[in-house]
């Protein structure tokens, strides 16, 4: 069986970030409203890493990853509030992302526990 194949999404946001499973409901409600029900488990995007708390790192399957970025872009209001997601840099590895992160400055990861 083939492994199935992801890409690691790094994203600025103007929406700020306080906790990431309250976000990542949020984010996955704003996804569906935008691309359905259908696309996004397509994708089976996850919020896998937070930066701080304008930055984070998103995880999709490479067959959804089109539509996630489509809908990250067309994103404008969450939870009531109004918000804009900037992709920065995809990549097949994290690894890669974070030596974006060191050319951006932008800081250290910090996992949810």
């Amino acid at each position: 069986m083939m492994r199935t194949k992801r890409r690691y999404i790094l994203v600025e946001s103007l929406y700020g970030i306080s906790d990431i499973r309250d976000f990542g409901k949020e984010l996955s409600a704003g996804m569906i409203s935008i691309i359905g029900q259908i696309r996004f488990h397509k994708s089976n995007l996850r919020v896998i890493e937070v930066i701080d708390d304008t930055h984070f790192i998103l995880k999709a399957d490479l067959d959804g990853y089109g539509d996630s970025v489509v809908a990250l872009a067309m994103l404008k209001r969450l939870a009531g509030k109004e918000c804009a997601f900037y992709t920065l840099k995809s990549s097949g590895t994290l690894r890669a992302l974070r030596s974006h992160l060191d050319e951006l400055g932008i800081g250290t990861i910090k996992k949810d526990a």
